[in-house]
């Protein structure tokens, strides 16, 4: 399976990565669609992997920076989200349980890889809890707001 180039883009604080993914359908079948990840150092431990992007509201779900990473080497994440490796050594696997059932995707091994690096630079690991601003978090929920400040939405 082939992939379309994907494009990384940093500024100071945030980084995304335009790829294509394919999505196995209920056939067995494999469709390409485009996807975006995104980081952003005011969420230091989170991603945001966004799909449908042809929708006014992308669909959009957010995990642990460190599932991306763990996936990369070895099975990530538990639950709602799974990264791993998988037979095709170019492709990582992307498993997001939905309530219509599991959604498979997979991605360019070395894209996600040259994304997680871009973060590292954003916020190197280990450093995350030096970048949350615990203030602004606190008003944001107290408010009735997600971490975002704006009502759960990301960044």
């Amino acid at each position: 399976m082939t992939f379309r180039s994907a494009r990384l883009w940093c500024g100071a604080a945030d980084c995304s990565l335009a790829l294509q993914v394919h999505l196995e359908t209920a056939g067995g079948r494999w469709v390409g669609i485009d996807a975006r990840l995104r980081y952003h150092r005011a969420d230091p431990y989170a991603v945001y992997f966004d799909t449908h992007l042809e929708l006014d509201e992308p669909v959009t779900w957010m995990f642990s920076r460190d599932i991306l990473d763990d996936g990369l080497i070895r099975s990530g994440g538990e639950g709602d989200v799974t990264v791993r490796r998988c037979g095709d050594p170019w492709a990582l696997e992307i498993v997001l349980a939905g309530d219509g059932g599991p959604v498979v995707l997979q991605a360019p091994v070395t894209s996600v890889a040259g994304f997680l690096e871009a973060t590292w630079e954003q916020v190197p690991p280990g450093s995350e809890r030096d970048h949350l601003d615990l203030d602004r978090l606190l008003r944001a929920l107290l408010d009735g707001g997600g971490p975002s400040g704006d009502s759960g939405r990301a960044p």
